[in-house]
């Protein structure tokens, strides 16, 4: 599989919440939850993401954060999350086809990934959390307007 250069680490916050971090990350007036807060804190504090970019996906709020290599905010976005609470995946979910994934199954992973651009079976370029697994960010999915999926 073809690798881009760009490489981010990605933080998915379910309820974990961790101790006071040293230092406070600004998220400028964004709505974040206390558990991002601290993940992003301890991340810049600690070094912990070794001088690369990061996000953080606020399950929560439902709310994607970027930051830097240094450690500083940038944006936010809304992001859609997985149909049913939860933290972890099925096995084998990667390998599933889409249709054989109840929605019981159908969550987003917390955790902590190391993430890369590349592309998915459509030929779109997505950011891969954990290829694996088939969890990836990617644009808004609008093919059935029923779903209502940019409101």
């Amino acid at each position: 599989m073809m690798k881009s250069c760009i490489r981010c680490l990605s933080v998915i916050t379910g309820c974990l919440v961790l101790s006071a971090a040293l230092a406070e990350v600004d998220f400028r007036k964004e709505a974040v939850s206390q558990a991002t807060t601290d993940i992003a804190n301890w991340i810049v504090s600690s070094g912990d993401h070794e001088a690369k970019p990061f996000i953080i996906i606020d399950k929560l709020n439902a709310k994607v954060f970027v930051f830097d290599h240094f450690g500083y905010f940038h944006a936010a976005a809304p992001a859609l999350l997985g149909l049913t609470k939860g933290d972890a995946l099925s096995p084998g979910m990667g390998a599933r086809k889409l249709s054989t994934i109840r929605q019981s199954e159908r969550v987003t992973p917390a955790g902590r990934f190391l993430s890369s651009f590349d592309y998915n079976l459509s030929g779109d370029i997505v950011l891969w959390v954990d290829y694996d697994s088939g969890v990836a960010l990617h644009p808004v999915v609008t093919t059935n307007p029923s779903e209502k999926r940019l409101e």
